[in-house]
């Protein structure tokens, strides 16, 4: 009795330490950089569409997948998310995640304690920051803001991210699909503060380029008057170097807050660029949904 009772004992530690539940979410692993689903009974079962994907906290190795019904059409709404494991394969965690099929990229800050995930189906993106609990796995994710926002992104340090925010409020006279205007951002997860180190103008765009050590490098596309936006060749470009502080914006004119991103799970740099992008988020999934509807 003794012995099949340390049997039973092994077995339940093998399991919890082989596959774990990804928080609320179903149990997957990944094998040889593909999603595999861990049915209660029986072997696992690959799951196709699913991409396998890489991330980094610190030097640690974190795979990641974006599941929805589309690829396990047994999953339901609430286990939809991103799922995470560790260099071994092995479910560390789980996010609740609608648009976990829009989703492109995510960055863990440095050393962990946020992350930002990379969402849209269009040039302006839907960066979503959550903080999170990290020992041996994930928990406590909880959203801090939305941010609508183009091009490059990067975390400066543990806990602020430089961006490029947009704003639709006043569009320019471009001939393209995108005619917002950009300005060089600062995300401040502490203290939930988006912070305009160069803020766009009738006359000017600010975007975000790279970093240097704490400074912020700023492409600026200018021209002379406001028709001059619809040609190219009118457009003058130069770059500036701006000093990003580590938890409160340098002095001075090039950092100025943003009203809307004051509270959590605000947008910062215009609502309506935000929108956009958010239906076109609601679209491509209007469009999966009626494609599962025809799989019935």
């Amino acid at each position: 009795m003794e012995k099949k009772f340390l049997i039973y004992v092994a077995a339940l530690f093998f399991l919890a330490t082989s596959v774990c539940f990804a928080g609320t979410g179903a149990k997957y692993q990944i094998k040889n950089d593909k999603l595999y689903k861990v049915p209660a009974e029986g072997n696992v079962v690959a799951v196709d569409g699913v991409e396998v994907k890489k991330a980094f906290i610190g030097k640690d190795l974190i795979y990641w997948a974006g599941v929805t019904a589309q690829e396990d059409g047994q999953i339901s709404k609430e286990h939809t998310g991103l799922y995470f494991f560790d260099k071994n394969g092995i479910s560390k965690g789980f996010l609740p995640f609608e648009e976990a099929q829009f989703c492109a990229d995510i960055q863990f800050s440095p050393g962990g304690g946020y992350v930002v995930l990379d969402c849209g189906t269009w040039i302006v993106r839907e960066l979503s920051i959550y903080s999170f609990k990290y020992a041996n796995g994930f928990s406590d994710f909880q959203k801090k803001t939305v941010i609508s926002a183009i091009g490059k992104y990067t975390w400066i340090d543990g806990g602020s991210l430089a961006y490029t925010a947009v704003d639709n409020h006043k569009p320019r006279p471009r001939d393209s699909d995108f005619t917002g205007r950009c300005s060089a951002a600062v995300y401040y997860c502490a203290g939930n503060k988006h912070l305009l180190m160069e803020r766009a103008t009738d006359l000017a765009d600010y975007s975000f380029e790279s970093m240097q050590e704490r400074n912020m490098l700023i492409k600026k596309d200018w021209v002379d008057k406001v028709s001059d936006w619809k040609n190219p060749d009118k457009i003058k470009t130069e770059q500036l170097k701006r000093t990003v502080g580590g938890t409160l914006p340098v002095p001075g004119k090039a950092a100025t807050q943003v009203n809307s991103g004051s509270k959590s799970n605000s947008s910062s740099g215009g609502q309506s660029s935000n929108k956009h992008s958010r239906r076109a988020i609601q679209k491509a999934r209007e469009v999966r949904d009626a494609a599962n509807d025809r799989n019935k």
